[in-house]
């Protein structure tokens, strides 16, 4: 990952967490509450899962690669 996107993910991280930090102390009512953690938390989430699932995935490619990689070094005489 580059500098600039990780920049750009730390950035809207921030400002979600700054927007969500300041509408505790606004009088809304409950509901609407609900629904702007609501907007905030899933992009979080989705982001989250979406790293959790690639990098299960590139240690799955791995094991098999070291798999494939231990039997061919062992068959060969």
């Amino acid at each position: 990952m580059k500098l600039s996107q990780r920049a750009l993910i730390y950035g809207i991280a921030f400002a979600l967490f700054a927007a969500g930090f300041a509408v505790r102390f606004l009088s809304l009512p409950a509901w609407l509450h609900l629904t702007i953690y609501g907007i905030f938390a899933v992009p979080v989430i989705w982001l989250g899962c979406r790293e959790l699932i690639k990098r299960k995935a590139e240690k799955r490619m791995d094991r098999e690669a070291a798999w494939r990689t231990f039997i061919r070094d062992r068959n060969v005489r």
